[in-house]
């Protein structure tokens, strides 16, 4: 079944590029066994960022630092930007490096702080004055609220000796509201009117009042504010045109500046904005956070165009009193920092922001695909990464396939991890306690369910089969993934030990010690193989011809060699996983170390084990498939240290031959198909045991000829999906027929033949007497009733039968090659007047009255015999052969390039004497058509084409043949077998056969059918 995820996967590289390095004398990581360097070079993928950066919130700055908050602190700090020095700074209302604290009331202090010296200053709130935040470091603004008028009357600026030193009357009718923005220089305060909101901008120097945006209508007035020394910037968050005008000046025109709105996946706007001199610096809301590293920054010139500073970036900015303004972002969390912005357009990094190394949670390997669970969404979701890798092992780039989120089932109790299992066909599976996801690349995935199941975990998984168990049901279930979900459970038992490979479910046989294979597809059993183990297995695992046991922890373990039928003996004790040709085993004392044992070569040959590497054994049960796995497709092992850096080795262990381990093909495509599936492309999905470098998947007639050689197709991992449009290699498509089908794949040691078959193609170009483009050749009939019907007699299979009606009774019909060049077959229709007609065959059986047709001349009674031979001059068109009535003598009129029929011409005298006379395509091989003529003596006579439009002299096929046959028919190939074949139709209404041998002459007869009556329109 498929699933939709959420969001769009993403992809990207690793940070500052591929961060890998390749192990040799100087590079191998530390902790990596003596020895390791002999082996196969290995590659480690250094430990990665969390896609998301480290968070980090802007609040103010000052001449020398600013307050933010970053993840991994302790709550809001001053970071100085020359020492790096950090401290804690107590809660207050903040003005570009100020902060201000009011003392609990009834007091009327407020004490200024400079976040950056420490310095402070305190000011006393005048008696009948109100204070609204407003303030810089050598004033509070306050204001006058007359209680009588009911409205805001003065504005004061208050020095921290007590001195007003400036007092200003508003004009009459305003009520603060609130302050809009402020810095050293000044404040924008926001007051209701008797019509509405003003906005007046406040001078800290000289107590000025300015009304502001006075000029803009009441739905355009700004909401939100930003301040430069010369210039106030209004905006609505949720529009996209930001206002400015000049500080100071109340009949200062206001500029327009459109600005850019969001992108990706947020579509409403919702801006930020500051002022670095004449430059808007622009911002939006990310609406999903936690899927995104940020919106982009925009730097905009006042009334002009828009320049990305950034690609991602965070939603505060803070203003310094230099005019500044700081913001933090960057291309990902590998180069996130504090940036400056100054006001003559320049930029600089203030302190870089460290990323947040993401942890791995799960790991696999599968036919080069590795996969990492790792830390994505915050603190609670993972991401699924995935990385292709090549023939050496070195990985390509880093990316995220899908979002794993919080819905998986932890690997153990309290832990958050994940075991993830590799598919060997380019997915990787994982379970959520009741289904198993498959992610696909692109953002989809195959979802296995188990409905009423919540303690499902994984046992194997081999391509497009899952085996799955539930301790809670002491079942195992196995899934075929690519099923409907109705139809995805295709098997279930009870629980034990049990591997897959393929089609084959291994798991204990009938008797203690054994073992036997349960096929998935053929629903057998296979005969018990006797390991002599002594013991029922507590654990089994598949790779090709080897079969991996073991009785326990501390029981005895092997592995069957299923070519030579012997066992092998290997360590036990740990957790191993079978690779091809070897085994890895995590002995978990000590130091912990992953082990390989090589026995390549098979029963009774030498066994050798090495280290691998040191791995810990860690608090978790089980680290395979989440720590460490082994590739069984590739012969790559990889783990993840305690660094969280991946290290990726080939064991250089040789590799059995590559092989077909599990395949579908089409048995039937129809290229004349125009429904929605697509049955008109023939499709081969083959599960191999190694990855294919190359491939070469070749088509071939029933008469050996290469029809197509296909080396494209889709590659995932060991999997290969391939598709054949039915067109030879020069284009043109192919004939109807069968056709078989070899699969060569190179795996880097030459190309091998693993998989072959068969499959049979309709709607193609049209052979002898075929009618739907299948190469199965079809007798035509018609009713009294004016029915037409066009037949295929398969034997056993039955008849196939397609037909039209509404024709005139008083018709004939006469089978035809395809003379209008669309590669069907033509009909040719004779009128109860003489008239012939030729009807356009549309590959798809009988013509109908509605097909397009032609006259061809009238006339024609004068024949009583019209039959097609097939090419007869070799010109690449059907001729028509016709007997004079009065005469007997024989014409052929040749097919034009017109579509219509040449002049007569006499090839033959006095054919009188035979009573049937049938064109039966070529039946040597030729490539000219043939007659057979039967004389009233009973002998079948064979005339084969010369190639100019006439025939040869005559040859006896049969004698004293065919007396009880009404008709006989030259009907094509009947079995496949490229070689056309006679069809007969005797007195007794049965139907018979008689299969051409390709040398002229035809096998003894066997019925095909029974109780073919009722056609006195004849039959041709």
């Amino acid at each position: 079944m498929k699933g939709v995820e959420k969001r769009p996967a993403r992809t990207r590289a690793l940070a500052g590029g591929a961060v890998v390095a390749m192990a040799g004398a100087l590079l191998l990581p530390a902790g990596t066994p003596a020895g390791a360097a002999d082996g196969p070079a290995e590659s480690v993928i250094a430990a990665q960022p969390r896609f998301l950066p480290r968070s980090e919130q802007l609040y103010t700055a000052g001449e020398s630092g600013y307050l933010h908050m970053q993840e991994g602190t302790s709550g809001v700090q001053w970071s100085d930007g020359a020492s790096d020095a950090a401290r804690a700074v107590a809660n207050g209302t903040l003005n570009t490096g100020l902060g201000a604290i009011r003392a609990a009331s009834p007091s009327r202090a407020v004490t200024v702080t400079d976040l950056g010296s420490g310095d402070k200053t305190s000011f006393t709130v005048p008696t009948g004055q109100s204070w609204y935040n407003t303030y810089n470091e050598s004033v509070l603004m306050t204001l006058v609220n007359d209680t009588v008028k009911g409205a805001t009357t003065e504005v004061h600026l208050i020095a921290a000796d007590g001195t007003d030193k400036a007092t200003t009357q508003l004009p009459a009718g305003l009520v603060i509201t609130g302050l809009a923005a402020q810095d050293r220089h000044g404040a924008v305060l926001k007051f209701r009117g008797a019509d509405g909101t003003h906005l007046y901008a406040v001078d800290y120097s000289t107590g000025a009042v300015t009304e502001v945006f006075a000029s803009l209508s009441r739905s355009e007035l700004p909401t939100a504010f930003a301040l430069s020394k010369d210039t106030v910037l209004g905006y609505k968050p949720a529009a996209l045109t930001a206002f400015t005008t000049e500080r100071g000046r109340a009949d200062a025109p206001v500029v327009r500046t459109t600005v850019p709105g969001p992108t990706g996946s947020t579509s409403t706007p919702d801006a930020s904005m500051a002022l670095a001199g004449h430059r808007i610096l622009v911002s939006h809301r990310e609406a999903q956070p936690t899927y995104s590293q940020g919106q982009k920054l925009y730097g905009v010139t006042i009334g002009g165009g828009a320049t990305e500073l950034l690609a991602h970036t965070g939603e505060r900015f803070a203003t310094a009193p230099d005019g500044s303004v700081l913001a933090v972002g960057g291309s990902g969390a590998g180069d996130w920092a504090v940036r400056r912005y100054t006001p003559d357009g320049g930029s600089s990094v203030v302190r870089e922001v460290p990323p947040v190394t993401a942890e791995i949670d799960g790991l696999s390997v599968a036919a080069g695909r590795l996969s990492v669970a790792s830390l994505n969404e915050g603190d609670s979701e993972l991401g699924l990464y995935t990385y292709d890798l090549d023939a050496s092992g070195r990985p390509g780039e880093r990316a995220l396939s899908h979002i794993i989120g919080s819905y998986y089932a932890n690997c153990a109790t309290g832990s958050k991890c994940v075991a993830l299992y590799g598919t060997g066909n380019g997915q990787t599976g994982y379970s959520t306690g009741g289904s198993v996801h498959l992610p696909i690349d692109g953002g989809t995935f195959d979802l296995v369910s188990l409905p009423g199941v919540t303690d499902a975990r994984i046992a194997d998984i081999s391509g497009r089969y899952v085996l799955m168990e539930s301790a809670a049901t002491k079942k195992q279930y196995i899934a075929d993934s690519e099923e409907n979900s109705a139809d995805e459970i295709i098997h279930t038992r009870t629980a034990s030990a049990a591997a897959l490979w393929g089609t084959k479910q291994w798991k204990p046989g009938t008797t203690t010690g054994s073992v036997n294979a349960y096929d998935l597809k053929t629903k057998k059993t296979s005969a018990d193989v006797k390991l002599g183990s002594g013991c029922v297995p507590k654990e089994l695992q598949a790779v090709g011809r080897w079969l991996y046991w073991n009785c326990g922890p501390t029981g005895k373990a092997g592995v069957w060699d299923l070519t030579v039928g012997k066992n092998i003996t290997v360590p036990s004790g740990g957790e191993s996983l079978l690779g091809d040709g070897f085994l890895v085993r995590h002995d978990r004392g000590g130091v912990g170390k992953l082990l390989l044992t090589d026995f390549h070569g098979g029963a009774g040959t030498s066994v050798t084990t090495r280290d691998v590497a040191d791995l810990p054994a860690g608090d978790l049960p089980t680290q395979r498939h989440i720590t460490w796995d082994v590739d069984r497709y590739t012969g790559t092992v990889v783990w993840a240290d305690g660094d969280q850096r991946i290290h990726i080795r080939p064991t250089g262990v040789p590799r059995t031959p590559v092989a077909s381990v599990e395949s579908t093909t089409d048995d039937f495509i129809n290229l004349g198909w125009t429904g929605e599936a697509e049955q008109n492309i023939w499709h081969g999905a083959f599960q191999l045991s190694r990855p294919a470098a190359r491939w070469k998947l070749t088509f071939k007639d029933v008469h050996g000829r290469t029809a197509r050689t296909v080396t494209t197709g889709k590659a995932q991992g060991a999997h290969l999906a391939l598709t054949w449009d039915g067109k030879r290699d020069d284009g043109s498509v192919v004939d109807g027929g069968r056709y078989t089908f070899s699969l060569a794949a190179d795996a880097g040691d030459g190309y091998r033949t693993v998989r072959s078959g068969t499959t049979e193609v309709a709607g193609a170009k049209t052979t002898y007497r075929d009618y739907d483009g299948n190469g199965f050749g079809e007798l035509y009939s018609f009713s009294s009733k004016g029915t037409l019907h066009a037949d295929e007699f398969h034997g056993s299979a039955g008849m196939w039968s397609s037909s039209s009606s509404g024709w005139p009774t008083g018709n004939r019909f006469f089978p035809f090659g395809d003379l209008s060049g669309d590669r069907c077959n033509d009909v040719l229709v004779r009128t109860s007047s003489g008239t012939l007609h030729r009807y356009d065959g549309s590959c798809s059986g009988a013509v109908s009255t509605k097909s397009p047709h032609v006259s061809l001349g009238t006339g024609w009674t004068a024949y009583d015999y019209l039959t097609w031979a097939g090419d007869l001059n070799r010109d690449g068109r059907p001729d028509l052969l016709a007997r004079k009535k009065s005469t007997g003598d024989m014409y052929v009129f040749a097919g034009t390039s017109a579509g219509k029929l040449g002049s007569g011409k006499k090839i033959r005298s006095a054919w009188k004497t035979y009573n049937q006379i049938l064109g039966a395509g070529d039946l040597n091989g030729d490539g000219v058509g043939d007659v057979l003529t039967r004389g009233t003596n009973g002998t079948l006579y064979r005339y084969e084409g010369a190639g100019d439009g006439t025939l040869k002299d005559r040859k006896t096929v049969f004698t004293k043949w065919g007396s009880s046959y009404r008709k006989v028919i030259g009907i094509g190939d009947l079995n496949y077998d490229g070689k056309n074949d006679l069809l007969v139709y005797d007195t007794s209404g049965r139907v018979w056969r008689n299969l051409g041998d390709g040398k002229g002459s035809f096998s003894s007869r066997a019925q095909v059918w029974d109780g073919y009556t009722n056609y006195a329109g004849g039959l041709s």
